[in-house]
């Protein structure tokens, strides 16, 4: 995965699907979002997750950390409470950008 800009972000849409008429939701129970560090990069960045609370329609910033280059974030989540995640990594050189080994995972419930 990539990102290519302080604007940007990658997105998990989730895990949805219909049985008899119902919508089940997949929940968002654990996750990880790695960033490694760029040799020489020294910069005043951070990381950001968002998840998506079904319960109240908004989104929720679930974990924040500055950083200068690189950064891994990870955690537990309760139970049906979040459907969706963005992943934000900002810096003020472009130099940590269009790098194809930005990776994340998430674990799901049903």
């Amino acid at each position: 995965m990539t990102l290519t800009s302080a604007n940007s972000f990658i997105e998990e849409t989730g895990i949805n699907f219909q049985d008899d008429g119902e919508t089940i939701y997949g929940y968002i129970t654990e996750y990880t979002f790695d960033v490694p560090p760029v040799s020489g990069h020294n910069g005043s960045d951070y990381g950001r997750v968002e998840a998506y609370n079904i319960r109240t329609g908004q989104w929720d910033e679930i974990a924040y950390k500055t950083t200068n280059n690189g950064v891994t974030l990870s955690g537990k989540l309760p139970t049906g409470t979040y459907t969706q995640m963005r992943f934000y990594y900002y810096t003020n050189h472009d130099c940590m950008y269009n790098k194809s080994n930005i990776t994340y995972s998430i674990v799901f419930d049903f």
